[in-house]
């Protein structure tokens, strides 16, 4: 075979393989056109037998790598929602995490709580929430939904401070922090601290659940001084107060 001819077979081959690939390609996305009403009405057909009592709304449904996902959204908040997904001629969906145990709408509020902070204090804080959203009774759902959470006993603020390791000094400075957020209407349920030596920064402490009730009774130092002194007492048990050290 002369040089000529093996050319031409060769961009022959070359031509037919480029053909077949872009050919699979357009009829898979042809494919997805044609099928994705009727996997829009499997989804929607499950959203509504599975959770019909539920009030929802719906998203379109969007495709990517060949997992059709629709997302459902509370009708009353959009940022309480879950997925439901369709793969595989199987239908799955992420409710149980994201929408009963509200990881979507607590991840947000949290967020947004932080923003709201920062504003209020160009100082940044941490927020989280101890509970999952199905925990809480209904009417404190019905104010999480409202994003009205700022005076609301519900979320943990923490915060990260780098101080001199000595009591007085770290007292203030929580007990500062604990009056500067309230003043500015922020009440948590309790605040996690974590303590550094500014002079040590292998030396430090995590602290959990303190309360800013403890400055008006006048039990924060004696339960800092009881935390640095690693001396588990009782009014550290009687306040539900823990720490570990880090590092």
């Amino acid at each position: 075979m002369n040089e000529g001819k093996k050319l031409t077979i060769q961009m022959a081959l070359f031509f037919l393989v480029t053909f077949v690939l872009f050919g699979t390609i357009i009829i898979k996305e042809k494919q997805n056109i044609i099928f994705l009403p009727k996997i829009e009405n499997s989804i929607s057909k499950y959203m509504n037998d599975t959770y019909q009592d539920l009030s929802l709304e719906k998203d379109k449904v969007t495709e990517e790598n060949n997992v059709f996902t629709m997302k459902v959204k509370n009708i009353k908040n959009k940022n309480h929602y879950f997925y439901i997904k369709y793969s595989n001629k199987k239908i799955t969906d992420t409710y149980k995490t994201d929408y009963l145990e509200g990881k979507t709408i607590l991840n947000h509020l949290s967020t947004k709580l932080e923003k709201d902070i920062y504003k209020e204090t160009n100082i940044t804080y941490k927020v989280s929430f101890d509970n999952k959203f199905n925990n809480y009774s209904e009417k404190v759902q019905k104010l999480l939904l409202e994003e009205n959470i700022k005076t609301l006993k519900v979320y943990t603020i923490e915060k990260e401070i780098t101080t001199s390791w000595e009591i007085n000094n770290i007292t203030k400075t929580i007990s500062d922090t604990m009056t500067t957020l309230e003043k500015k209407q922020f009440t948590p349920k309790n605040y996690t601290f974590i303590i550094t030596n500014e002079k040590d920064i292998t030396q430090s402490i995590k602290i959990n659940n303190l309360k800013s009730s403890l400055i008006n009774e006048n039990k924060l130092q004696t339960i800092i001084s009881d935390i640095i002194s690693n001396n588990k007492s009782s009014i550290l048990t009687e306040n539900k107060i823990t720490y570990e050290y880090l590092n």
